[in-house]
């Protein structure tokens, strides 16, 4: 089910305005601690989105650590800064492109609750979700 967010949160950042100012930036988000592949959201021009998976394409930032942490941040429940300061999610990038991702972010957790909250409408009968 995480790779049906994964692909979700790609078309639903498509054409934002977080996302049409954000040209040339890409970011990998790394899950440690279940088998998923990595996935990578390439910014181009006019807000599109692409999103690879796998591979070990060059990112401007790339974030790698466990569900649950990537789970709480996205959902708001969490400080991104505090799980990067104590090391629950590792960030690799240049500081250069800080303000474009700052900038991304808030499509990042859009797409990312949005896509969540389809996905567990679409599955509700299948599922018991208690998170």
């Amino acid at each position: 089910m995480v790779d049906e967010v994964v692909d979700d949160m790609a078309a639903r950042m498509r054409g934002s305005a977080e996302a049409r100012s954000c040209e040339g930036l890409s970011f990998v988000f790394e899950i440690t601690d279940i088998e998923v592949r990595p996935a990578r959201y390439a910014i181009g021009t006019r807000g599109a989105v692409r999103l690879s998976r796998g591979g070990g394409a060059a990112a401007t930032f790339h974030f790698t650590g466990p569900a649950e942490a990537f789970d709480g941040i996205l959902r708001g429940h969490h400080s991104a800064l505090a799980a990067i300061l104590g090391r629950r999610i590792r960030l690799h990038g240049s500081l250069f492109h800080l303000r474009q991702i700052l900038r991304m972010m808030p499509a990042v957790h859009r797409a990312y609750n949005e896509a969540r909250d389809a996905l567990i409408d679409c599955h509700a009968d299948e599922y018991d979700f208690r998170f």
